[in-house]
């Protein structure tokens, strides 16, 4: 006896008025992506800590936006904390006139890179 398969009525395709439109979604989502700016904003706070400023005098150390006296530190309250809504202006970050600042930046900055070996050289000199 040959099996058969039982012929199922084909449904008809729907009318447009029968349809329920939804907006598509996707979830971009890549957990390996690391959050950049968070990072760098904790590269930036590593630089502050580093020449022992608290956050209004690293904003007072940064040029002043213009027509405006002085930088806000809110704003660089925002780039400290990596928020999504601001980026951090490196342009003004490197403005700052405080050498050791900007060091102390660059210093924390090539942690960021996996291709940068950081090396620690403590020289010393005898003088008579």
């Amino acid at each position: 006896m040959l099996p058969t398969v039982s012929q199922a009525s084909a449904p008809s395709h729907r009318v447009m008025s029968e349809m329920r439109l939804r907006m598509g979604s996707a979830d971009l989502r890549n957990a390996e992506n690391r959050d950049m700016r968070r990072e760098l904003g904790q590269a930036i706070d590593r630089a502050r800590l580093t020449v022992g400023w608290n956050l209004d005098e690293l904003a007072a150390a940064l040029p002043p936006p213009d027509g405006k006296d002085a930088r806000d530190p809110r704003q660089v309250r925002r780039w400290l904390e990596g928020c999504h809504t601001e980026r951090a202006q490196f342009d003004v970050l490197f403005g700052c006139t405080d050498e050791d600042f900007k060091a102390a930046l660059i210093w924390q900055l090539s942690s960021l890179s996996r291709r940068i070996a950081r090396r620690t050289v403590l020289a010393l000199e005898f003088t008579a």
